[in-house]
């Protein structure tokens, strides 16, 4: 993070890209600031978090809340507002398998209402051209499945565009930190420390049951294809 006196006491603003831990990340915050000073966009219907459906920024929306995120990237919100903006990435190949199981295949669901919810999920996505025994297929035929396998890592971090360049140029001028998926625990830790956070827990949510989609990327081309993207 770059040093800023603007920055001294930011809102926290989560960029919630798919299939990287966000629930994780959101919980354990949620946790600290508690459901008052939460704002998440979400689609989901939850009373547990002051929710907000929009597709357009807000002031009077986020005033007082310390805990803004959601599936919102970078440009949707304003260019001078004095947040720390914060994510997590992922192994792109690994999370397109993840994304690609969560949405197609509700048998790895861990309960029922995850069930339900994939399950409704995969009869949208079938609608729109998704194969869930091809990658291959899935790519070629399903137009917003290809787009999300395009640096949508990258855009949801950038400003604008969608390339390595626009999101490592936002980062580098900006309150900006980064984390790995994989290690969402020492992010959790550099926050608390920054902010002097009481102890957190640990909390994962999203899981799926262990080997139901371990053979995703075993189609001839599959990796391939996904790089080319």
């Amino acid at each position: 993070m770059r040093s800023n006196p603007a920055f001294s006491n930011p809102r926290l603003v989560y960029l919630h890209i798919p299939k990287t831990a966000g629930t994780s990340i959101r919980e354990i915050i949620k946790s600290v600031y508690g459901t008052d000073a939460t704002l998440w966009y979400t689609r989901e219907k939850t009373s547990i978090l002051h929710r907000a459906k929009t597709n357009r920024y807000s002031k009077k929306q986020v005033e007082g809340k310390l805990f803004v995120g959601g599936h919102k990237p970078r440009s949707f919100y304003p260019p001078d507002e004095p947040n720390l903006y914060f994510t997590t990435v992922r192994e792109p190949i690994e999370r397109d398998k993840s994304w690609l199981s969560y949405h197609t295949r509700p048998a790895a669901a861990s309960s029922q209402r995850d069930f339900d919810i994939r399950h409704r999920l995969l009869r949208n996505w079938l609608a729109k051209g998704i194969d869930p025994d091809s990658i291959v297929n899935s790519i070629e035929r399903c137009a917003p499945f290809r787009r999300i396998i395009q640096n949508q890592q990258c855009a949801y971090i950038s400003r604008a565009g969608n390339s390595f360049d626009d999101a490592l140029e936002t980062i580098r001028s900006e309150n900006f930190l980064v984390g790995s998926s994989n290690q969402v625990n020492n992010m959790i830790e550099t926050m608390a420390d920054i902010f002097d956070w009481p102890e957190t827990p640990e909390i994962f949510g999203n899981k799926s049951r262990t080997g139901t989609n371990d053979d995703i990327l075993s189609e001839v081309g599959a990796i391939e294809l996904i790089n080319q993207y």
